[in-house]
């Protein structure tokens, strides 16, 4: 029996540009993973690197009049890339549910924090009162570490600050108790103590209902602690795959070993400067030929420049895009 709650194959997704006489560009390319039941998957890379396009992607978010989706999604057995919108409604805010990364444009603004909360409920779950609904979002809302849950309930998006935005959205994303969670940087506006608890709800409902989790973020502090996989992304591409203690213990892609470097360590020179990958992530508009990270790469060669390796395995279950693995 398959026990992969999530299987992506072959995942593209391009845009045009009808203001550039219908330029396209692909900021996600051939993007292949699975993520068991029950599992955390985190998604880690530089801001650029199409993250958060491939998760939105997932959730077939994109107007089809600009976007062009291709490869197979296969959530629970269902390939959600044959579905419909209305056929989506299913899975969307129920078995799927997200956590963007900005919740001013996440959030309805004319609509107040309870009506959003509850509509889950509604849809979703329409044997509950709406006495039993309110219970829930209450409760959901004090558990994101919302001091007054009842003024946010009231409340409209603009007359709560950033963090309680955030911590509003992500409980908006756990009503339902979704089987898979996709939470793109949910703790970006968050202060450190607020942070903690979110990931310690996030994995507390993990635990109580085998809840699976993908999870994207730039933060490798976050991934030590959350992940049982991890996926590195550089320029729309795959380029590493690996359980969390193999990638920390044995980077292989030359781009896992600097983000890795980048961490600040307490047993190193305080004096020292600290690593910087050099240059920056190229724009999907001018991917370079080859291996995309060879203009930042210290052991790049002409063949590197020519042709983009293929992932393929090093080890058990780990995988490189790399023609001089680390490891």
């Amino acid at each position: 029996m398959n026990n992969n709650i999530l299987e992506i194959k072959h995942l593209s997704v391009s845009f045009t540009d009808r203001h550039k006489k219908g330029e396209t560009i692909t900021p996600a390319s051939d993007i292949s993973f699975s993520i068991p039941r029950g599992q955390t998957l985190c998604i880690v890379g530089e801001s650029g690197c199409g993250k958060s396009v491939t998760s939105q992607a997932i959730m077939k978010l994109f107007d089809e009049r600009t976007a062009q989706v291709s490869g197979t999604i296969l959530f629970d057995g269902t390939d959600l890339s044959s579905l419909s919108s209305r056929e989506l409604l299913k899975y969307r805010g129920s078995d799927i549910s997200m956590i963007f990364q900005e919740p001013m444009t996440a959030l309805n603004p004319s609509r107040t924090i309870g009506w959003q909360l509850s509509e889950v409920l509604e849809i979703h779950e329409k044997s509950l009162s709406s006495r039993e609904i309110r219970e829930i979002s209450l409760k959901r809302l004090g558990q994101v570490g919302i001091p007054d849950p009842e003024r946010c309930y009231q409340s409209y998006p603009h007359q709560l600050s950033g963090g309680m935005r955030q911590r509003a959205m992500i409980a908006m994303a756990l009503m339902g108790r979704p089987k898979l969670l996709i939470a793109d940087e949910p703790t970006t506006a968050l202060d450190v103590t607020i942070q903690a608890q979110i990931l310690d709800l996030i994995r507390t409902i993990k635990a109580e209902t085998n809840m699976t989790v993908l999870l994207i973020t730039h933060d490798l502090g976050i991934v030590a602690e959350m992940a049982d996989q991890v996926l590195v992304m550089y320029a729309g591409k795959v380029v590493e795959s690996a359980s969390v203690a193999e990638l920390f213990a044995h980077p292989s892609h030359p781009y896992t070993k600097g983000l890795l470097s980048c961490i600040p360590r307490i047993d190193t020179d305080h004096a020292a400067d600290l690593f910087s990958i050099p240059g920056q992530v190229p724009s999907p508009r001018n991917f370079p030929q080859g291996c995309r990270f060879h203009p930042r790469c210290p052991h790049a060669t002409e063949q590197c420049k020519q042709k983009a390796p293929e992932l393929s395995a090093r080890k058990d279950g780990h995988l490189t895009a790399c023609y001089h693995s680390l490891s």
